[in-house]
């Protein structure tokens, strides 16, 4: 499954910067757990659903509560660094994604690309 392409590239603090711009923008505080969510999905070459990071969050020594990891991904697509796309079974997937200018991710406008 394809997720829009239009990805901040490069090393992952390249993306854990843009991170932390748009949240700072946003009013919101860059928390280690949203940081560490979006660095996940950063590395990933695939869209993850909430059961595989939740694996890889638990293998990086840095396990989430069910909740907070619901939570923190639904921030992070409100805000644009992560997309959503739902598979063909109806398991939604996420993957690290920051938006070009004028584009819209789940209703509202992206951040712009830097």
């Amino acid at each position: 499954m394809e997720l829009p392409v239009c990805a901040v590239s490069g090393p992952s603090w390249h993306v854990l910067d843009r991170g932390r711009q748009v949240l700072n923008e946003r009013g919101l505080r860059p928390t280690a757990q949203r940081l560490t969510i979006l660095s996940l999905l950063a590395a990933s070459d695939d869209a993850l659903t909430i059961a595989e990071l939740s694996a890889l969050g638990r293998r990086a020594k840095d396990p989430f509560s069910a909740a907070t990891l619901y939570r923190t991904v639904a921030l992070l697509v409100k805000v644009g660094l992560v997309s959503r796309a739902t598979t063909e079974d109806g398991v939604p997937r996420y993957g690290q994604y920051v938006g070009c200018a004028g584009e819209t991710g789940s209703g509202s406008a992206s951040p712009p690309h830097p």
